[in-house]
């Protein structure tokens, strides 16, 4: 058992000292201190009250829950248990992988055979151009995607709906990122991107 606990509805008047005193009954108190919203005024004071011992945690949240200090009623929990330092890394390349993933469309214009967007990428800034189709009976959908990251690149499909021109589109970029050095876009993540603002 962890054995930091978490105490919430304290009085305005506790202090460091007097919830110290309390918690001493149960055991060996190693530290006490203010949780930061204090200072926020949000609400009663909460604190956290660190035991020497799981055991002496495990008789402080049995015996002092639902207690009176200074006039208000403790509420005791057990804080969760802390993430290791490698835990903490692996927490952090997860969160910032799928940061990584985020692309965002910067702009959107409409000309008058098509829709441009403007993707801003980790990668770089990526330009995906939607063509009408031209006839409504056999509808074709025309996506160009460029990117100014290395020069002029440019990759220019076509297909019978706007989702698979940008399937082809990507297929298409990947080749061409594999023989020419260009920026690797995550394809999913513009996909996921464009859904947001246009049914693709």
């Amino acid at each position: 058992m962890e054995n930091r606990l978490y105490i919430t509805n304290l009085s305005e008047a506790a202090s460091l000292s007097s919830i110290r005193r309390c918690f001493s009954a149960c055991g060996d108190v190693a530290e006490v201190t203010f949780a930061a919203e204090r200072n926020a005024h949000q609400g009663p004071p909460s604190a956290y009250v660190t035991m020497m011992s799981a055991a002496a945690a495990e008789q402080a949240l049995r015996r002092l829950n639902g207690t009176l200090l200074d006039g208000r009623v403790l509420v005791v929990s057990l804080m969760p248990e802390r993430l290791t330092g490698a835990d903490r890394r692996e927490e952090k390349k997860a969160e910032a992988r799928a940061n990584a993933a985020i692309i965002a469309v910067t702009q959107q214009y409409r000309e008058r055979h098509n829709m441009t967007y403007e993707l801003d990428c980790p990668v770089g800034r990526l330009t995906l151009r939607i063509f009408f189709p031209p006839d409504a009976a056999r509808p074709e959908w025309r996506i160009e995607a460029r990117s100014n990251h290395t020069g002029e690149l440019a990759v220019d499909k076509a297909a019978a709906t706007r989702e698979l021109a940008l399937k082809e589109v990507a297929a298409a970029w990947q080749a061409l990122a594999a023989d020419s050095g260009a920026p690797n876009f995550d394809w999913h993540a513009v996909a996921r991107a464009m859904q947001a603002v246009r049914g693709v």
